[in-house]
């Protein structure tokens, strides 16, 4: 999510307009109103760029209340600003703290963001973003009820330690970005809470044949399932985990354990 200059929340992965739209520049930069709800996508069939306001109106639809919705918090966004307009929109809903807000989770690749988090919108759980299991050890273990993480971090000793460290300690881990279905398989293998993936139709599909006979799908993957990427190996691990600190750092700041 991304926070517009006449302050609409708006669901949109980039920070720049046009890779996905008919639009250009800086998403921040543009108002909603007038400006950026007249875009539309440029894959077919075109679509607007959907608001906060309208997908909590999806979410709060009879038929949907056994949806969640996992939110990226990007790190372009002041978080008191960002917080506060979250909390004006779902508590304008009736009984918000029983049918909305434990159905949202609040995603988060910086610690600058969990203490306006639990100060302004308590009411919802916190996630973790990342690709190091030593960054989300260090700064988010205690204020985070769960992990999403980069799938090849999770494969080597440490991810496998991590792992287990949040299933002894009750904290769900969730795996992206799972295109491949060896992936796929694998993440249900180690009891992934949540599987964020872009083949959605694939991975339904590939569900039914894990209900149908998972000992013939867990198969798949081979024991030798760690060796069979670079990306899975310690070394990328690590260069991923530090450029990830650094990328962030520059975005919003300096990595530190905010106040609890």
């Amino acid at each position: 999510m991304h926070i517009t200059k006449d302050h609409e929340i708006v669901m949109f992965h980039d920070p720049h307009l046009d890779r996905t739209t008919n639009g250009t520049g800086r998403l921040q930069t543009h108002n909603y109103h007038g400006g950026l709800d007249q875009l539309r996508t440029n894959k077919l069939p075109a679509q607007k760029i959907p608001t906060f306001r309208e997908t909590m109106e999806l979410l709060m639809r009879t038929e949907n209340q056994h949806c969640y919705l996992n939110i990226d918090v990007k790190v372009d966004n002041e978080p008191e600003l960002l917080f506060t307009l979250i909390k004006e929109i779902i508590s304008s809903y009736d009984d918000w703290e029983a049918l909305l807000a434990p159905r949202l989770v609040l995603g988060l690749w910086h610690p600058k963001y969990l203490e306006p988090a639990k100060r302004l919108l308590p009411q919802l759980a916190r996630a973790h973003i990342g690709m190091s299991p030593g960054l989300a050890r260090k700064f988010f273990w205690e204020d985070c009820q769960s992990f999403s993480m980069n799938f090849g971090c999770l494969v080597g000793g440490d991810g496998e330690k991590f792992r287990h460290e949040c299933k002894a300690a009750g904290k769900d881990f969730f795996v992206w970005t799972v295109n491949s279905r060896r992936e796929m398989i694998k993440a249900a293998e180690w009891g992934a809470k949540v599987i964020l993936t872009d083949k959605t139709a694939d991975f339904y599909e590939l569900r039914k044949e894990m209900e149908a006979d998972w000992p013939a799908v867990s198969a798949e993957t081979g024991k030798a399932f760690g060796w069979s990427s670079i990306w899975y190996t310690g070394v990328a691990n690590y260069v991923l985990g530090a450029w990830e600190q650094m990328i962030l750092e520059k975005a919003a700041g300096t990595f530190r354990i905010t106040a609890r």
